[in-house]
């Protein structure tokens, strides 16, 4: 937390550090529960998803096996988004 409303907090991604204050007026779209990543707006979750899963697909990014062998298909509706791309965790 950052000071005494309990409202406010600060939110740090396992993966990318701090990522920025959430207070009643600036809410994110979606936050990971497993490695606290913060998808801002939907368009950012939609975007980090199709690029970071392409990565993963082709062998560039650290995921683990049992999703690289899932296979990978780019998504353009956030609701078909289960899990975060940083960590794997559901939401």
């Amino acid at each position: 937390m950052t000071g005494q409303d309990p409202t406010e907090f600060d939110i740090g991604c396992f993966f990318h550090g701090f990522e920025g204050d959430i207070t009643p007026e600036k809410q994110p779209y979606r936050t990971c529960g497993e490695c606290g990543h913060i998808y801002w707006t939907e368009d950012q979750l939609i975007s980090e998803y199709n690029s970071e899963g392409e990565k993963a697909f082709w062998g560039s990014a650290p995921l683990p096996d049992d999703v690289l062998s899932c296979g990978f298909t780019p998504e353009l509706d956030s609701s078909e988004i289960f899990y975060c791309i940083w960590c794997a965790h559901d939401f």
